[in-house]
């Protein structure tokens, strides 16, 4: 044999000698896998939970097994082991060093799987591979899904990009999206650092009044309940704490940090991320979420080091917190911290402060990273505050900028307040403005001349006149504001500036920076803002409503100034007083102060007090407010849009006022606006365009202008009736070209209708249709709120009644029975109902016979079988539920015993006056409709010429008109000035006497000469 053979066969018997030991030690099942192989389409991946925790793997069909590197699977589950695998792993490069295995539980759509998971070491990272194994678990037909003629759109279901519903993400990562829950962060607690020269303080409990010790009492309760907090019987440290009482008659319990523990602190400065380093991170984002959490700080818990040092000291003794407290100085930067670790390693997402946000490049990457988000959040147990996250969303609004795929721009919202100010009405609110615009003139070019009509005004002996040079001076002097470069954007480094003040019918602020400019400190602002003040708040004292303006300006510009220094400028002295964060709170303070000095603990400020003459921009703001805020007001019923305010709005609308002015002169052939979308819809339907009453109507439907089309969604809503009934309430009433899609909105993002529409609705047997009214009725009882309720439904009209019962027994429901047929003066001649204690009783049975009606009992065991009375049943609770949950959150946080029987019946006569009136899905008409055999007059109604009654206003009839002088002769008076308010009908006036209005009959009256 040749030399150089020998050598080859020699060498060739070597390597099969070492292969077949090799295989020997780990047995014949070889899988082999390509790990980090080139590929030159991007890889196929898809998300799993592995052991609650969000995993990305790349399908890879070559490989036999799932496989995950040794340093992802630690990072992941450090609390796993692993065992000893006998798997041999191969790649391009060669072998690859198998680390171990063990058994997981994946989830895949509610179903989890028990599969084996393989672990290596290789030279490179790489994702996670989802091999073969796991393949033939999840989905079992991949193999011929992918031979066949549909393996594209097969292949596609495995990575379906589809938005998640609310509802899914919940059931996937529950514990973030949990409520009423006490729980806390888990993995990191909050530790407190004092001043080394740091010496403790024990204040004395503040005096409780008598009538206070009940709820306080309560409170603490529940934090030793919870576990909140521990009693304890001595402390080195000791802060006193003070009840604010709340609207339901409980009290918020709230500990005094000022003079005793924050002085003492050494805060934290870790630094909280900049505006540029936010949107930076969101830069290039297509797509965004946007995740708010509740109770921020709240949620951690104290180190058992500083427990210690929160100790409140209460009329009961002293209780040591356990949990991180609103009002400590260093909670901000802490929570800051505690979050950036919890997020860590995270690409494109980033936290500031209680907000967290998450960008996407597309929608698989935004979904797959609020995956890992969430998980993350589960796995700490960090609670999220549901009605304030955006999800997926295309645009987002931070710190003054919104950010989009175009990038960011500056938010009209900095400079709206000052664009939408209402002109001035009198001489002082005129000053006020101009002291606005000087302010700032320095950056406000050829600011004198446009001003001068405005400045001419302020001349003494000059009478207020507000021309059309005044209007146009006013709004050329507010887009001249807009147009400078006097805003500036916002700069933590810089010291930040927040000015406020009140008048008596608003509040303004502002946010601004102070800088050097020639050696001087000046102001820029950042953002203006004001509000309107409700009636209910212009009553309020004039220390409370410069109150109000700081914790309106504080709430308005939250996420520029929590965790971050700043200042307070008033000029009101009182207020400098009350909320100094270096005093404590006078024992005397009245509760609506305590409430607002509360919320100020959580921020880190000074508060500085200035002469009038120097905050001319705020009190421009207040006393020139754009908006209107309705703080602390609950409304049970909406009112009514009446005709003449439509037809005012109407008018000055841009859009409205062409379509008005081509419905009463005529419409050309050809659309006459091709490219404006909106106005094209109206030339669709000009068919149907008329006018009545000054009103623009679609048929029977009034058009609705654009500044009431909130309030008329809103009465639409009203009871909280689903998006068909919605739609069908509209139809009889209002129109505009994107109504269908903005009912469909507000239906989806009611909060009160998304919580108690949960569950899904049960299905019911159906009965025979009644052919007429009460031909057939059905009766029960149900159990709400710790009350007993009867319900009576007639299966024709679909007509409800509801009513409390002190007591069930059959002579209450003869006298419950009796009323309603006395109330419409008909029997019905079918009664149904279940086999109940007073249903199947002697006295009931005789009563019905009585009155020859006829009673039918659903089967034994079988209430689904009396289906009418039993959608009654769902119809009633579900709608009561959401009206009290929109009175104030009662149906979801209140305990039933705490619901008065006055709410309860003010619920009930809500319900009632709006199912009684709004259309049935079965019959496409109202229960009263049917009844009726006419349309009754009700708040949608009063909005619709058509539908109004016809002791209308005919102009032929207006002896005088409003505003006109008259003189009034009433009997046995003598005659008296009097102004026209209104005419409220054919013969009628309401006229204003001496600052009281009074009806007055037009035999009555006279034109004042």
């Amino acid at each position: 044999m040749d030399p150089l053979l020998s050598v080859v066969f020699l060498g060739l018997l070597s390597l099969l000698l070492i292969l077949s030991r090799i295989k020997r030690r780990y047995s014949s099942n070889i899988n082999v896998i390509a790990i980090g192989a080139i590929k030159a389409s991007p890889p196929l991946t898809f998300n799993l939970l592995v052991e609650s925790m969000l995993v990305q793997f790349e399908i890879d069909t070559g490989a036999g097994v799932t496989v995950m590197a040794l340093t992802t699977f630690q990072a992941l589950f450090p609390q796993l082991k692993l065992t000893k695998s006998s798997v041999l792993l191969s790649a391009l490069s060669g072998l690859v060093e198998n680390t171990g295995e063990i058994t997981v539980n994946v989830k895949l759509n509610s179903t989890t799987h028990k599969l084996l998971l393989i672990t290596c070491k290789h030279a490179s990272e790489f994702r996670p591979l989802l091999g073969r194994d796991w393949l033939d678990n999840l989905w079992p037909n991949w193999r011929q899904s992918l031979t066949a003629d549909t393996s594209i759109a097969s292949v596609k279901s495995i990575h379906n990009v589809e938005i998640p519903s609310v509802e899914k993400l919940q059931k996937m990562f529950p514990r973030p999206f949990a409520i009423n829950t006490d729980t806390a962060i888990e993995g990191y607690t909050a530790k407190l650092i004092l001043k080394h020269n740091a010496q403790p303080i024990f204040a004395k409990a503040y005096p409780l009044p008598f009538g206070m010790e009940k709820p306080v009492n309560e409170v603490l309760d529940s934090w030793i309940n919870s576990g909140k907090a521990v009693r304890v019987r001595v402390a080195e440290w000791a802060s006193p704490g003070f009840a604010v009482p709340k609207k339901d008659g409980k009290v918020r319990y709230v500990v005094d940090f000022k003079r005793t523990l924050n002085p003492q602190l050494r805060v934290d400065y870790y630094p909280l991320p900049t505006p540029e380093h936010v949107f930076s991170n969101l830069a290039n984002g297509k797509y965004f979420t946007s995740l708010d959490l509740t109770d921020a700080y709240t949620q951690l818990t104290l180190h058992p080091d500083s427990q210690d040092l929160c100790v409140v000291n209460t009329h009961k003794g002293l209780f040591k917190l356990t949990r991180l407290i609103y009002g400590v100085n260093s909670a901000a930067a802490i929570f800051q911290s505690t979050m950036d670790l919890i997020l860590k390693d995270l690409p494109g997402v980033i936290c500031y402060l209680d907000n967290i946000l998450i960008k996407g490049e597309d929608l698989p990457d935004i979904i797959s990273k609020t995956y890992l988000v969430l998980a993350r959040l589960e796995k700490h147990n960090v609670r999220l505050r549901l009605d304030k996250c955006l999800w997926f969303v295309e645009q987002l609004e931070f710190l003054g900028f919104s950010i989009s795929a175009l990038g960011r721009a500056p938010s009209p919202s900095l400079y709206e307040d000052i664009l939408t100010c209402a002109p001035p009405k009198d001489l002082k609110q005129l000053r006020s403005f101009l002291g606005l615009i000087n302010f700032y003139s320095e950056y406000l070019p050829m600011f004198s001349t446009i001003a001068k009509p405005l400045r001419l005004l302020t001349c003494n002996d000059t009478p207020f006149i507000w021309s059309e040079d005044c209007q146009l001076a006013f709004d050329q002097s507010k887009n001249l504001l807009k147009s400078s470069q006097l805003l500036m954007h916002f700069d933590p480094n810089l010291p930040i500036l927040l000015s406020t003040d009140a008048s008596p019918v608003g509040v303004g602020c502002v946010l601004a920076h102070v800088i050097k400019s020639n050696g001087k400190p000046v102001e820029r602002p950042v953002s203006f803002a004001s509000a309107t003040l409700t009636p209910a708040q212009q009553n309020y004292a004039q220390v409370d409503r410069e109150a109000f303006g700081v914790i309106f300006a504080v709430t308005k510009f939250y996420k520029f100034l929590w965790g971050r220094e700043f200042t307070i400028a008033t000029d009101n002295s009182a207020i400098q007083r009350i909320l100094s964060p270096d005093k404590g709170l006078p024992l005397r303070t009245n509760h609506r102060l305590q409430h607002w000095a509360t919320i100020l603990q959580g921020f880190q400020y000074q508060i500085e007090h200035r002469k009038s003459a120097l905050m001319s921009v705020p009190d421009a703001l207040s006393r020139l407010p754009s908006s209107v805020t309705l703080h602390y007001l609950n409304i049970s019923i909406k009112p009514p849009i009446p005709v003449d305010v439509i037809s005012e709005h109407s008018l000055p609308d841009p859009i409205l006022s062409k379509v008005f002015d081509y419905t009463l002169h005529g419409w050309p052939q050809k659309n006459p606006f091709p490219n404006h979308a909106e106005l094209s819809i109206y030339f669709k339907q000009k068919d149907e365009l008329s006018i009545q009453q000054k009103c623009l109507m679609m048929g029977n439907r009034v058009i609705v202008p654009p500044p009431l089309r909130g309030q008329a969604l809103a009465i639409l809503h009203m009871g909280h009736p689903g998006i068909v009934i919605t739609k069908m309430l509209a139809r009889s009433t209002f129109w505009w070209p994107s109504l269908n899609s903005e009912i469909e909105n507000l239906c989806s993002n009611c909060l009160p209708c998304a919580k108690i529409n949960l569950k899904p609705k049960s299905n019911y047997i159906p009965w025979t249709p009644a052919k007429y009214p009460f031909e057939r009725v059905h009766i029960d009882f149900y159990s709400y709120k710790q009350h007993q309720f009867f319900i009576f439904c007639d299966a024709y009209s679909k007509w409800l009644h509801v009513q409390i019962m002190p007591t069930t027994v059959a002579s209450a429901v003869n006298n419950a029975l009796f009323s309603i047929f006395a109330m419409w003066g008909c029997l019905p001649t079918a009664l149904v109902s279940d086999n109940g204690p007073p249903f199947d009783s002697s006295e009931f049975i005789n009563f019905l016979t009585s009155l020859n009606i006829l009673l039918k009992h659903s089967p034994v065991y079988h209430p689904a079988s009396n289906a009418q009375a039993e959608r009654g049943v769902g119809i009633a609770k579900r709608a009561l539920d959401k009206i009290l949950e929109d009175l104030g959150g009662m149906a979801a946080s209140t305990p039933s015993k705490q619901i008065s029987t006055a709410h309860l019946l003010e619920a009930v006569n809500i319900f009632l006056f709006t199912h009684h009136n709004t259309p049935s899905t079965s019959t496409n008409k109202a229960p009263n409709e049917l009844l009726l055999s006419f349309r009754p007059r009700t708040i949608l109604s009063q909005s619709n010429p058509t539908l109004t009654s016809s002791l209308g206003l005919p102009s032929t009839f207006a002896k005088f008109r409003e505003g006109e002088l008259v003189l009034v002769r009433l009997a046995n008076q003598p005659a008296k000035t009097g102004k026209v308010i209104r005419q409220i009908g054919v013969n009628n006036y309401n006229v204003l006497i001496d600052g009281v209005i009074k009806q007055c009959h037009f035999n009555q009256l006279e034109l004042k000469p």
